[in-house]
C-alpha cells in the first residue's frame, strides 16, 4: 500500500453500517469504495480495481460470507483486509485468523478504531511486503526479508505473488516448471527447477522424496511402502530419499506402512 490516500473497499450488507463506515473513511482522508453487501459484488469491485485495502464484516447474510472473501483475497491479487464484527467469539476468530487477516475490528466502533486499525494495517502489510536486500531480477524466488514470517515471493505473469510457506502442501516438477500445490486446494505454477526451491525453502519443513517431488513434511498423513499419504494425496517416495526422512524425522516411523 502506498503512503497516499488509500483505496478502501468497504463490504457490509447491513445499508446503514455501510454507509456509516463510508462517511467515516471520508472524514479520515480515505477514498472509500463501495459498499459491497455480498461476496460476488465485493470480487466485482477487487477485480476492477485498485483495491488497496478491504474492510469486511464477517457476517454476510448470516454467514461466514466474509471469510471466504479473505481466502479470495490471499489468493487472488493478495489484498490485505480488516475484518468487522459484532461476534467476536473464539471459534470464529480462529476461522478468521487463517485468512491471515491484518487486524478487527469490533462493532460497535468509534472512528478512532477505525483509523488506528487502518493505519496498523498498512505498517503490518509494509512489513510483511518488504523485500530481500536488493532488488531481485525478473523470475527470481526468494524469500521475505524477515525470515520469521514465512513468506515466499514467486516469479507470476510478470510479476511476483506471496506465498505462505507454511500453507505450501508440496511441490511436483512438471519439465522447467514446479507447482505448489496449495493447503486451499490451488496450485501455482512457477518456471523453477525443484532444486533451486532446496535452497529457498526452509530446510527444516521441506524435503525432497523424488526426483519430481518436494514436500512439506507438517502434511505427512502416511508413509506406505514406496509412497507418502499428503494431504489426501499419493507422492512417491525413493527408498534412499525414505531413509533420509526417517533418519532426520524419526517420529514419522510411526507412520509407516511397510
Amino acid at each position: 500500500m502506498a503512503p497516499s490516500r488509500l483505496n478502501v473497499l468497504v463490504v457490509e450488507d447491513d445499508p446503514v453500517i455501510s454507509e456509516d463506515i463510508v462517511a467515516q473513511l471520508n472524514s479520515l482522508g480515505f477514498r472509500p469504495w463501495g459498499p459491497a453487501s455480498s461476496l460476488e459484488v465485493a470480487k466485482g469491485y477487487v477485480v476492477r480495481g485498485p483495491v488497496d485495502l478491504v474492510l469486511v464484516d464477517i457476517h454476510l447474510e448470516g454467514r461466514h460470507d466474509g471469510i471466504a472473501l479473505g481466502h479470495w483475497l490471499k489468493e487472488h491479487g493478495d489484498i490485505p483486509h480488516v475484518f468487522l464484527t459484532a461476534n467476536a467469539d473464539s471459534a470464529t476468530v480462529e476461522l478468521a485468523k487463517k485468512t491471515t487477516p491484518m487486524g478487527f475490528v469490533v462493532k460497535p466502533f468509534q472512528t478512532s478504531d477505525l483509523y488506528s486499525s487502518i493505519e496498523v494495517a498498512r505498517a503490518n502489510w509494509a512489513l510483511l511486503s518488504s523485500r530481500v536486500e536488493g532488488q531481485p531480477q525478473t523470475g527470481e524466488i526468494f524469500r521475505g526479508k524477515n525470515q520469521n514470517l514465512n513468506l515466499l515471493f514467486v516469479p507470476c505473469d510478470g510479476k511476483h505473488i506471496r506465498l505462505y510457506i507454511d500453507e505450501i502442501v508440496r511441490i511436483a516438477s512438471a519439465h522447467v516448471y514446479s507447482e505448489f500445490h496449495m493447503q486451499s486446494g490451488l496450485v501455482h505454477v512457477v518456471r523453477c527447477s525443484l532444486q533451486s526451491l532446496e535452497g529457498v525453502l526452509p530446510s527444516n519443513r521441506f524435503i525432497r522424496v523424488h526426483r519430481s517431488h518436494m514436500v512439506n513434511v507438517s502434511y505427512i498423513d502416511q508413509i506406505e511402502g514406496k509412497r507418502l499419504l499428503i494431504h489426501g494425496t499419493q507422492v512417491p517416495i525413493s527408498r534412499v530419499n525414505k531413509e533420509e526422512l526417517l533418519r532426520k524425522y524419526p517420529s514419522m516411523a510411526r507412520l509407516g506402512k511397510g
